[in-house]
């Protein structure tokens, strides 16, 4: 007899086969879809791209056609011309101009070389009839979908660089808003990527993006500036040696900071305050002991912030108390030549 659960069942494996009939074409008897012999059949390249991967499964079929799909995107991008525009914020030099021009050059190359592209499917697949079958994948992505998708990023991107170019702007200390500008050089460099991959998909969509930053050098170079007008005053308090001091300020240098005399100080936007003690320690033992103490910040002058800490203490000793002083002065300098200093600048 048959019943409703029979007429469920019947009609659970008619949509089955539907659903299968529609994901994967089979070569009974009939002829290869066109597009496994050329992928842009039925898909003109004007609206969509296309690649076609094969393999003796399904998966493996997919996956290779995703990665040739991925493959073509990252040479196109590689081989795009790459266009140097102006910073339009500040007046540069044609040292500086060279100079952004290689830097657009380094994000074209990291662009391509870590490319993850958003919004490739899988259209079609095909199984040839053969004994051991093979299995075609069509893999596609649609130029204006996938487009508005990169565009949207581009933008909301954007809005979040300019809002750090304005706070960075706002900062009363040259090295906060170095560090917020860096934040937005960082952000304004993926979103170059975001764009290349833009005028790849869609050169049409890539025209209606105008960045008022200009491009990830351009907010690069602001930083910059930011960072040249910041100068140190290296203040180091209990080594008569200088030692300490001079260890200080090459690391300062080091990280591109310059650094000003006492006589300069007034000029300085940042001092670095430190405190170091040398003191004799009463232990009975053939040898001098010294025990020393480290401690020091760097100050952002018009704020008053903090903005990195310092600190170290320890023993040394010798059989005469000057040896063991300078013992300890070396440890002190290994301490500096070690410390995480200035380590976002480097």
């Amino acid at each position: 007899m048959f019943t409703v659960k029979n007429l469920k069942t019947g009609l659970f494996f008619i949509l089955m086969i539907c659903l299968l009939g529609s994901c994967a074409s089979t070569g009974a008897g009939n002829r290869a879809p066109g597009w496994v012999e050329n992928p842009s059949d039925g898909y003109p390249d004007s609206e969509f791209m296309t690649a076609v991967g094969y393999a003796s499964n399904r998966q493996t079929a997919e996956n290779n056609a995703v990665a040739a799909l991925t493959k073509i995107i990252r040479q196109t991008v590689q081989s795009e011309t790459v266009s140097t525009e102006s910073l339009s914020t500040v007046d540069v030099s044609e040292a500086e101009l060279a100079w952004e021009k290689a830097r657009s050059i380094d994000t074209y190359v990291k662009t391509s070389s870590e490319l993850t592209v958003t919004g490739i499917v899988i259209q079609d697949v095909f199984v040839t009839s053969e004994k051991v079958p093979t299995y075609y994948a069509l893999a596609l992505l649609n130029r204006e979908d996938v487009g508005q998708i990169y565009k949207r990023r581009a933008l909301e991107t954007e809005t979040a660089i300019n809002e750090k170019i304005t706070a960075a702007k706002a900062e009363k200390g040259p090295l906060s808003a170095y560090r917020v500008m860096k934040e937005a050089a960082l952000l304004a460099e993926e979103n170059d990527g975001t764009l290349d991959m833009l005028a790849v998909i869609n050169k049409d969509l890539r025209k209606t993006v105008d960045p008022a930053y200009g491009s990830a050098a351009a907010v690069e170079e602001l930083a910059r500036q930011f960072l040249d007008a910041t100068r140190v005053f290296v203040d180091v308090r209990g080594d008569d040696t200088g030692r300490i001091a001079a260890a200080f300020s090459q690391r300062i240098q080091a990280a591109g900071l310059k650094t000003v005399e006492s006589g300069s100080a007034d000029t300085a936007a940042l001092t670095l305050s430190v405190d170091v003690a040398l003191e004799p320690m009463d232990i009975e033992s053939e040898n001098k002991y010294i025990r020393f103490v480290l401690t020091g910040a760097l100050i952002e002058n018009v704020t008053g912030k903090e903005m990195e800490k310092y600190g170290t203490n320890g023993r040394e000793a010798h059989v005469t108390e000057s040896e063991a002083r300078a013992r300890a002065l070396r440890t002190l300098e290994q301490y500096v030549n070690k410390v995480n200093l200035l380590s976002d600048l480097q």
